[in-house]
């Protein structure tokens, strides 16, 4: 479907700016549980070594 009406492509339009320039944002905030993972303070690799 093809919009024609000059109102109906400035809402069309305006709308695809709105959305493009908030998606990045919207993605990137979704990965921030992830982006700002750390690993626990004391973790397996870093116990001494136990000899046997």
């Amino acid at each position: 479907m093809a919009w024609s009406s000059a109102p109906a492509v400035a809402l069309r339009d305006g709308l695809m700016a709105t959305v493009t320039g908030l998606g990045p944002g919207l993605v990137l905030r979704t990965l921030d549980g992830i982006a700002d993972w750390r690993p626990p303070q004391r973790t397996y690799a870093a116990e001494p070594k136990t000899r046997i």
